[in-house]
């Protein structure tokens, strides 16, 4: 039975982002409008960027075509940039840097679903997914080897080596879809993966996260995803409902990662 972690005051928590997959709506610039009008007076900073992607064809003569696509997205954000909603034909994102219980974050997501789903007129969904971003720091109570299980740090080999930086990542299928997790050892490294980069700058300009940090942190990155063979009828409780198993997942997944005693120290207000 899952046992929410409660409200950590100190939590290690820097960024969350959900993102809904949808049937593609090629004509969605005749939507688009409407839509952000709908939802400008929760998100009124709005603008457009565009992201990058590859296109990839295996021709019968054997050899493969690749082309550099270019995709529109529009971005609706809070007055203090905290919230940001991003849209394009495939897909809807909801990231924040401001979480603090998923509850509220999912009566955000429905609303905005409430409105994008009639306009759009979207009837099927794809993949539904939701990852936490985590940086953790050595403090005069903790240091990193204590908040972190051994077996995603380096491996202590030898007392004349220091580890200098760390990557690792397991995946496992889960009753919802796929878990990833992943926990890197970091310095002079941004506070994000650089997937995120181009999302996390529409979310804040300039955003701290996007700084590269001078001193040693842990940069978890917790990522379940729902990924259906075929697309399925949308309906919006039943995708918040899936976010839902996919969040308790993550957070699982983050139990086993940390420690008590991190958890512990995360949840007093108590510095000394």
């Amino acid at each position: 039975m899952y046992s929410s972690l409660g409200h950590l005051i100190r939590a290690p928590l820097v960024y969350t982002v959900a993102m809904v997959e949808y049937a593609p709506i090629p004509k969605i610039e005749s939507y688009i409008n409407t839509i952000m009008e709908s939802l400008r007076s929760d998100y009124p900073d709005i603008g457009d960027y565009f992201t990058q992607s590859w296109e990839v064809n295996f021709k019968e003569s054997g050899t493969i075509d690749t082309r550099e696509r270019k995709d529109k997205n529009w971005k609706l954000n809070n007055v203090d940039n905290s919230w940001g909603v991003s849209i394009n034909e495939n897909r809807v994102i909801l990231q924040t840097t401001n979480y603090t219980h998923f509850n509220e974050f999912a009566e955000k997501l429905t609303k905005i679903l409430e409105i994008i789903c009639p306009i759009a007129r979207i009837e099927y969904t794809k993949k539904i997914g939701i990852r936490y971003i985590d940086n953790i720091f050595a403090n005069e109570q903790l240091p990193l080897t204590r908040q972190v299980k051994a077996t995603f740090l380096s491996p202590d080999i030898s007392n004349k080596l220091s580890p200098a930086h760390s990557r690792m990542e397991h995946a496992y299928d889960s009753e919802e879809g796929v878990l990833y997790l992943r926990c890197f050892s970091l310095k002079d490294h941004p506070g994000v993966p650089p997937d995120l980069a181009a999302l996390v700058q529409q979310l804040i300009d300039g955003s701290a996260l996007m700084r590269p940090i001078t001193e040693n942190f842990l940069l978890l990155d917790t990522d379940h995803i729902y990924m259906p063979t075929s697309l399925i009828k949308l309906n919006i409780s039943d995708v918040i409902a899936k976010l839902d198993l996919l969040h308790q997942g993550a957070s699982m997944a983050f139990r086993q990662i940390v420690t008590e005693e991190a958890l512990t120290f995360w949840r007093t207000n108590n510095v000394n």
